[in-house]
Parts: C-alpha cells; structure tokens; sequence
C-alpha cells in the first residue's frame, strides 16, 4: 500500500511536470512569432548577401573588361579605326 509521504510526492513531481508543460506551451505563443520573424530576416540576410556577391563579381568583370578594352586599343594598328565610339588607338 502507498503511503500519504508517497502519494503527496508523487502528485507533486506530476504537477510539477504539468506545469512545466504548461509553461512551455504558454512561451511557445510567443516563440513562435519571434522564430517566424528570425527566419524571414535570416532569408532577407541570405538575399543581400547574394546581391552583394553578384555585384562585387559584376564589377570584377568590369574592371577585367575595361582592362581588355584599353588593352586592345592600346595594341591596335596605328591608322586603324577604334571599335568603342569615344576611344581612339594609340600609336
């Protein structure tokens, strides 16, 4: 038979544990707002971080391409026309 020490103890760990059960379900109301936010400014971060690797490798190729331009006109035949309006050869 269980005693009165026993039971008393017993019905304590389990309210304990509803009530901790409670307390969870009680904060995730909250949580999960704060989580659904976090995520959209996660996937916002993740864009602008695309954005921005895509234009330092768009501007990367444009250095390296205005490098070739100036390169080829600079190598040209003296007399020849420029291919870019606004350049000319160089001798």
């Amino acid at each position: 038979m269980i005693g009165e020490k026993q039971c008393t103890a017993k019905y304590g760990r389990s309210y304990l544990a509803r009530a901790q059960i409670a307390a969870e379900a009680s904060r995730r109301q909250y949580l999960d707002p704060q989580l659904a936010t976090r995520r959209q400014i996660e996937d916002a971060a993740a864009k602008i971080r695309l954005q921005r690797e895509n234009a330092q490798q768009e501007l990367v190729n444009r250095i390296t391409l205005g490098f070739d331009i100036d390169n080829k006109a600079h190598h040209q035949q003296p007399g020849t026309q420029s291919r870019f309006p606004g350049r000319t050869a160089c001798a």
